[in-house]
């Protein structure tokens, strides 16, 4: 399926000096996450924990923290050990009080354990 840019699209891909092309892969890959990033909160509202880690690293890649934390404890609840993980990382990296960094080791090594 081709997309087509909008003209402030292609304005604004003049103005970082891309190809009218350069600007349309963009935008459809900008389209594509958006719509990937729809399913997995749509089956993450269903109860799949797989769902919640994928929605939570978009968002923190989006630099939607609060939001992924929250998908990471869903899924941390459900047992989900990548949940678990991205959980205490999230503890280490996110702006957290210090005693956040104990649970981060705690969500580590009962992640581990969960193989």
């Amino acid at each position: 399926m081709q997309l087509s840019p909008t003209k402030t699209q292609v304005l604004e891909a003049l103005l970082k000096h891309q190809t009218a092309e350069e600007a349309t892969t963009s935008w459809g890959r900008k389209a594509e996450r958006k719509r990937a990033l729809e399913l997995f909160q749509r089956a993450a509202r269903l109860g799949s924990a797989a769902a919640m880690v994928d929605a939570g690293l978009m968002c923190w890649e989006e630099g939607r923290c609060d939001e992924a934390v929250g998908y990471y404890q869903k899924a941390a609840e459900l047992g989900h050990p990548v949940g678990m993980c991205n959980l205490g990382v999230s503890y280490l990296e996110g702006e957290r009080p210090s005693g956040f960094v104990i649970l981060a080791i705690i969500f580590f090594f009962v992640s581990r354990n969960c193989n």
